[in-house]
């Protein structure tokens, strides 16, 4: 399931509680368990504390992933040796091997643009 489904299932699941809350108000009202002006305001709160729930949610889904490889895509890297086709970069403290289509020399600035075959794949960052 991708973040989209995740999302609208989560939006779904929350107008369903919504219109639970407006239902048992109305029922409460009906019941006089409670008066008319309280059965909105119930709603409203819960309304609107359900909102926020929905909006801290989407916050945590926009932001980048922190952990794995993907963590590691777009980060800078430096190259630390070239030896034919063979890369070795270091990037937060540490050696990696890395492919890539540009002509790299030791001490360059590159920047992690995908993992492919066990590799990151780089390119060199224009200055």
């Amino acid at each position: 399931m991708d973040k989209i489904e995740a999302l609208i299932g989560l939006i779904d699941e929350l107008l369903i509680a919504l219109a639970l809350v407006g239902v048992l108000s109305v029922i409460a009202y009906h019941l006089n368990i409670i008066g008319l002006g309280e059965a909105i305001v119930l709603t409203i709160i819960l309304a609107a504390i359900l909102a926020f729930i929905a909006y801290k949610v989407l916050e945590v889904h926009r932001q980048k992933v922190r952990v794995g490889i993907e963590a590691y895509i777009g980060k800078k890297a430096k190259v630390v040796e070239v030896r034919g086709s063979k890369i070795l970069i270091m990037v937060e403290g540490e050696l990696w091997q890395a492919e890539s289509e540009d002509k790299l020399e030791q001490g360059e600035t590159v920047i992690i643009v995908g993992f492919i075959n066990g590799k990151f794949k780089v390119k060199l960052l224009k200055a």
